[in-house]
């Protein structure tokens, strides 16, 4: 692909932004976004920016490991690190 997964905002809030040539072949759209839910903060920007990072490398691998459906569950970091914890107790 040309370009890569992007991030913008939709008032105020984050989403991905998907390359127009990816959107129209496999989404079926001029352009295709998946929202995050969560506000334009610089923390939500990098834990976004991780996250389109990881779907650009799906897209670019040979193998086609990329899942068009986006069917992963979005935790916020600080739950994944008390889960972690919760063990220890």
């Amino acid at each position: 692909m040309a370009r890569n997964v992007t991030i913008s905002t939709d008032k105020g809030y984050l989403r991905l932004q998907f390359p127009s040539a990816l959107s129209r072949a496999v989404y079926g759209k001029r352009q295709f976004y998946k929202a995050l839910g969560r506000s334009d903060t610089k923390q939500n920007r990098q834990w976004a920016e991780a996250i389109a990072a990881k779907i650009q490398a799906d897209i670019d691998r040979p193998d086609d490991l990329f899942d068009p459906t986006l069917n992963f569950n979005f935790k916020p970091i600080k739950n994944l690190w008390i889960n972690s914890l919760q063990g220890y107790e």
